[in-house]
């Protein structure tokens, strides 16, 4: 629950107050620091063929959405380094954990916690608040229910290391409805890193079994 608060506060006030090339070139490397924190915390995590191919989906990621203006990174930028590094490593707290959670019920107790302290922290107005962003917020709530369990699930039954491999295709299934739906252009960048995490989620799944 502390590293939950601590991060998901840092994480805000991060892009809140932070340049926002600055705070996305950060967070790109959270499933990285997971996998390298997985790969020293737990035993089970570690086969070196799956941590190498997670290393390499890892950094495919971060070379498709980086550019030149990320390169400069500035002292504010703090926050959003500990926010990262402290979303990464409850990833393997949630890893333990599950060994006498289930999924849900591990999310339920996390959550239920986090929402009643952060209502006492900032107090917001929710009663003024309007019909639609109201009932915005409760479909986008169902749907971070829906993802974050089955997160746990993966942690579970398939391990951090492998789970976060396979979250490394969310940014581009965004892409592809973006360009199905929307006509918004592909770069080639982000077909090769699709193909190297493809590659590496097939390689972990089937060929390493």
């Amino acid at each position: 629950i502390v590293v939950a608060v601590s991060w998901n506060v840092l994480y805000y006030q991060g892009i809140q107050k932070e340049n926002l090339a600055e705070f996305e070139l950060i967070m790109l490397f959270s499933p990285l620091a997971t996998i390298m924190l997985a790969g020293i915390f737990l035993p089970a995590e570690r086969d070196l063929s799956v941590f190498v191919a997670g290393m390499v989906a890892s950094a495919a990621l971060i070379a498709s959405r980086f550019r030149h203006h990320h390169v400069k990174i500035s002292r504010i930028a703090k926050k959003t380094l500990w926010a990262m590094i402290l979303l990464s490593f409850e990833s393997i707290l949630i890893k333990e954990l599950l060994l006498v959670f289930t999924p849900v019920s591990l999310y339920f107790v996390r959550t239920a916690v986090l929402a009643i302290v952060f209502l006492l922290m900032y107090k917001p107005k929710i009663l003024s608040m309007a019909k639609e962003a109201f009932a915005l917020i409760i479909i986008s709530a169902i749907f971070g229910v829906l993802q974050m369990v089955l997160k746990y699930y993966g942690f579970q039954n398939l391990g951090v290391i492998e789970t976060t491999m396979i979250l490394l295709m969310g940014p581009f299934i965004v892409y592809a409805f973006s360009y199905v739906y929307f006509n918004e252009k592909l770069y080639k960048r982000d077909m090769a890193a699709v193909a190297v995490i493809v590659l590496s989620i097939l390689y972990v799944s089937f060929w390493n079994k």
